[in-house]
């Protein structure tokens, strides 16, 4: 049975600052260590690496040196996309796919070798570990119950599952429009039930500066290391940092023609909103609030409703797309804060789901992302249920060097 491998590089490292693969960790970069340590397996056959668009020159001249390293391709906005992006690079007649993330670059021999002995003898494999800690389910603030540690398991990669299972399940969440953190998770909204190994608490993932401790730590029992970027100067460099609020809303008409989204999420409801768009008010609302804290103009002048390209288009694609521009204009989101005005149908039962689909488009910690409910208690347009308004705050902080 054939195995390839897909490294997944293409995050931009926004919680982390810079673009973490390439990374110097002593005499190799953060990406090399993975690709590494998974090319020394006699059972893989090929690598995939999935990298941003704008290292693809840079990352496939890093890792010339490694003969299995087949492809290296750009990703897409989601997580998921970049993952499909790499599985199709993969020969159709391979039968599984080993996805890693670059982010974890001590993955070891040994659960290399065991992940993918166990997928070959059960189909699939997840590699976790346990937690150590007392587990608590929160609400609002305050403790409901306590969780049997011994049920829970923390996810890492590699995760390995057949390319074409993987290709299946990815089509089906892009027909109906769900985002999934890893492929663990898109496998079992399939149906799936992945067999479980268990890991290493050294095959850590880096995704904060402070992670680089870790890092240190991870390595400090094999050789003194020093963790450094090329472009970090000998020098102090004071900066200073700008505070930038947008306010944006929105108001949308019932339609019993349409399907309902609020936040990327389809809601079951008897009815949708009418629009240009799939008329998501939720995220219209949120970005004319980033387009508000950027000093740009308002949704309507940027995606025009007398553009027919926009028409039904995904608003998570004008979200994601918004977002690109103000990242690149050298703004970091630092918080939303949103509130969803109906009288039906209620949003408590989507409220998670929402903010993991809002986070994940815009590639930011989800607890900086904040939903509310309300009705309007039977008065106004709301209150007569003939549509659905949503506001949203934003804050952006942007660095200047002084």
């Amino acid at each position: 049975m054939s195995i390839w491998s897909v490294i997944v590089a293409a995050g931009k490292g926004e919680r982390f600052g810079s673009y973490k693969p390439l990374l110097k960790i002593e005499d190799k970069y953060m990406l090399e260590y993975s690709v590494e340590t998974i090319s020394k397996n006699n059972k893989i056959e090929g690598i995939v690496v999935v990298c941003l668009s704008n290292y693809i020159q840079t990352i496939r001249e890093l890792l010339k040196k490694y003969n299995l390293v087949k492809y290296v391709v750009p990703g897409g906005t989601l997580r998921q996309d970049s993952v499909r992006k790499g599985i199709l690079k993969v020969p159709e007649d391979v039968e599984f796919v080993m996805i890693h993330d670059a982010a974890r670059p001590f993955v070891s021999d040994d659960i290399v070798g065991r992940s993918i002995n166990a997928a070959l003898e059960n189909g699939s494999c997840v590699v976790c570990v346990g937690v150590n800690d007392t587990v608590k389910r929160v609400e609002n603030g305050f403790i409901k119950e306590t969780l049997d540690r011994k049920s829970i398991f923390l996810a890492q990669t590699p995760q390995i599952f057949k390319r074409k299972d993987l290709l299946d399940a990815f089509e089906n969440a892009m027909a109906k429009r769900h985002i999934f953190t890893d492929e663990s998770s898109l496998m079992e909204f399939q149906g799936a039930s992945p067999f479980m190994i268990l890991g290493d608490a050294s095959n850590i993932k880096v995704t904060y500066p402070e992670d680089l401790l870790l890092v240190d730590k991870t390595v400090s029992n094999l050789e003194p290391i020093h963790i450094k970027e090329d472009l970090i100067e000998d020098k102090i460099v004071i900066k200073e940092l700008n505070y930038f609020v947008g306010i944006g809303e929105d108001i949308h008409p019932f339609d019993k023609e349409r399907p309902l989204y609020l936040g990327g999420v389809l809601i079951p409801f008897d009815k949708g909103l009418r629009g240009h768009s799939d008329a998501d008010v939720l995220l219209h609302a949120l970005i004319d609030a980033f387009l508000g804290a950027s000093g740009m103009d308002d949704i309507g002048v940027l995606f025009p409703d007398t553009d027919p390209k926009y028409q039904g288009i995904s608003s998570l694609t004008l979200l994601h797309n918004v977002s690109a521009i103000i990242l690149d204009k050298g703004f970091k989101i630092k918080n939303i804060d949103m509130i969803v005005f109906a009288e039906s149908p209620k949003i408590s039962s989507y409220k998670d789901e929402i903010i993991s689909t809002i986070s994940n488009t815009l590639n930011i910690d989800k607890r900086i992302v904040n939903l509310k409910g309300k009705t309007s208690e039977g008065l106004g347009f709301v209150g007569r249920e003939e549509g659905i308004w949503a506001k949203a705050v934003v804050l952006l902080i942007k660095e200047e060097n002084d």
